[in-house]
């Protein structure tokens, strides 16, 4: 299936992620930040990148910039649970920065493989 590489800092959440897209038969990587899913990235561009936004050190628009910068063309979902507040959304955020979509923390697994198969162009069941 595809390569998949996972940015996220909370280490449960990424450890889920991962056996869950492993499961459906992807091989999977995973950064604990944007550093070094930068890193990761370019040393084997995915199919597919899942990144956190609020994360320490090199936030999620941040490395979403980045990969985008190197012109590349691989779809990148973007997960947050910051929610809404007066100035910012930080789900709208990382589409005007690059991501082909996004989903708000916390989410359902059966909806995050909906979006994957979406990025990835698996028709729907």
């Amino acid at each position: 299936m595809a390569r998949i590489l996972i940015i996220e800092d909370e280490a449960n959440l990424a450890s889920i992620m991962q056996f869950l897209l492993t499961k459906e038969g992807h091989a999977v990587e995973v950064a604990n930040d944007g550093d070094q899913g930068v890193a990761q990235f370019n040393a084997k561009v995915p199919d597919l990148v899942i990144t956190d936004i609020l994360m320490p050190g090199k936030e999620g628009l941040q490395t979403i910039q980045e990969i985008r910068g190197g012109d590349a063309k691989v779809p990148i979902i973007a997960i947050s649970g910051g929610g809404h507040t007066e100035n910012y959304d930080f789900l709208r955020l990382p589409k005007n920065v690059g991501a082909t979509e996004s989903i708000r923390k916390p989410f359902r697994n059966h909806d995050l493989l909906a979006l994957v198969n979406k990025c990835l162009g698996v028709p729907a069941a």
